[in-house]
């Protein structure tokens, strides 16, 4: 096959992703349409084959609905909360999800607020059944809003919620802790005194775990002033004894902005993004801190914009390697999501719109990284329901096809050469062709009758490319090579 013919396949690999810059896009995919299900606020994770599974609710009825996707789609959507309980839902703040494996956790609150409790569900099987709800706070005077939720090493949740007391005045963010896989919870406990004062009384949290490290990430409100910080607990959420602040940007504001933060742990560093006004306008910023030092590495503006811009609701993801944020941004009367990337600390200035070629206003995104792929959930007020995208930094627009293990590619990274070995007869007609970012084929040849092809890349530029194999029309192989000199 020639170059010429090859273009005429390349169609078949690019009708499920497109690249923008460095960055593959899939093809949107809808996970439920508003008219029958909502789409307020949807949440993402992924169970134990990386499988997406979102839940979102309806404001109007009072649902929180749940769909996985199997079989390449999104299945019926499933109410959760139980008929007769109403939950609280707002675009700001409702229903949250957590996953390990194949357990999955949804926590939410029933309505109303003042003299309702905390309800938690369960999935052992990655999101086809549920359990009957969990309540998870215990009656006291102090009313419970907002919870977050995360899981334990040991597979338990943990779950965080915003206590008030309305006489006083007084606030603070308490945690309850099941030991038996959310069976049932012990009481609830302040994780948030030791900052002084109360908290942002209307700005959800967010709880992350990795090993026996737990923190719960939340926006303070000293005297108005509302920085994010972190609570942590070295002791698998029995006691909490460490608070950093994340945020040293020292915003003054006497009304809840109604925004919280998103973090992961990589190791023992934690990583927030966040949403500030201090430099009088909003913007999201990125911070670090070593928890076992309990030391921050101060706050970083994740992209700059023109001052009509309006920067707000980020989702970090990630692992040790690499970090993505998502974050709604709005101009003009038009928001779309915005999608950052980077390996260190987003001083890289990697900045793309991934909704940019949908019609209306995208909203409220949540992210998760499967250590390969970021996959996306946001409101799509273009079509009036929820999308889902996935996202692969330095990805080509053929991640779709799966690899054949009868193809082996080696070294990758490659340096000056690539050797491909063959385990499987093919046709004379078999081709192998190597396809970078923006789709432009560098290398194309007949496979030939040895089983070690070898090509030479010395004169290639470093980045990602592709290594497609094709035998007449029918893609063989499609292996993600980096070329490193």
């Amino acid at each position: 096959m020639n170059k010429k013919n090859l273009i005429f396949v390349l169609p078949l690999l690019l009708m499920s992703w497109i690249v923008q810059g460095q960055v593959g896009i899939s093809t949107p995919e809808t996970v439920a349409l508003q008219a029958q299900w909502g789409s307020t606020r949807p949440r993402i994770v992924l169970d134990a084959a990386s499988n997406p599974v979102v839940i979102w609710s309806n404001p109007t009825t009072k649902n929180v609905y749940v769909s996985r996707k199997s079989d390449d789609t999104f299945q019926s959507p499933v109410k959760l909360n139980p008929d007769g309980m109403e939950l609280s839902i707002f675009d700001w703040s409702g229903p949250e999800i957590a996953s390990s494996g194949n357990n999955i956790f949804v926590v939410f609150k029933q309505i109303p607020e003042h003299s309702s409790p905390i309800f938690c569900v369960k999935s052992s099987d990655g999101g086809t059944t549920w359990s009957d709800t969990v309540r998870v706070d215990s009656s006291t005077p102090m009313i419970s809003r907002m919870p977050a939720i995360g899981i334990d090493n040991a597979g338990n949740p943990i779950i965080a919620f915003l206590r008030e007391n309305m006489d006083n005045g007084y606030s603070d963010w308490a945690v309850a802790r099941s030991l038996d896989g959310g069976a049932s919870f012990e009481p609830a406990f302040s994780v948030t005194t030791a900052t002084g004062g109360a908290v942002c009384d209307c700005c959800p949290a967010a709880v992350e775990t990795s090993g026996d490290n737990i923190a719960v990430l939340y926006r303070n409100n000293d005297v108005n002033l509302r920085d994010i910080r972190a609570s942590i607990s070295h002791d698998g959420g029995a006691t909490f004894d460490t608070n950093i602040d994340m945020d040293n940007l020292d915003w003054m504001v006497n009304v809840c902005p109604s925004s919280g933060p998103s973090a992961f742990f990589a190791g023992t560093e934690l990583k927030s993004a966040w949403m500030s006004k201090a430099s009088g306008y909003y913007r999201v910023y990125y911070s670090s801190a070593d928890i076992q030092t309990s030391t921050s590495n101060g706050s970083m503006l994740i992209h700059d914009a023109p001052t009509t811009q309006i920067q707000n609701r980020p989702a970090i993801a990630g692992n040790e390697s690499e970090a993505g944020v998502v974050a709604e941004f709005s101009q003009t009367g038009q928001n779309e999501i915005f999608f950052s990337w980077s390996s260190t600390d987003f001083s890289e200035g990697n900045f793309i719109s991934v909704t940019q070629n949908l019609s209306g206003n995208q909203l409220r995104p949540d992210l998760a990284f499967d250590g390969v792929k970021y996959h996306l959930v946001f409101t799509d007020n273009g079509i009036g329901g929820v999308t889902y995208l996935q996202l692969e930094v330095g990805g080509v627009a053929v991640l779709d096809v799966e690899k054949n293990e009868d193809f082996q590619l080696m070294p990758n990274p490659a340096n000056n050469e690539l050797r491909l070995q063959v385990g499987r007869s093919h046709s004379p007609e078999t081709t192998i062709s190597l396809i970078d970012l923006s789709g432009r084929i560098v290398f194309v040849e007949r496979l030939g009758s040895s089983p070690v092809k070898t090509i030479n890349t010395k004169q290639l530029s470093d980045g990602f490319y592709s290594c497609v194999i094709i035998d007449k029309e029918n893609i063989l192989a499609n292996i993600k090579v980096v070329i490193q000199h």
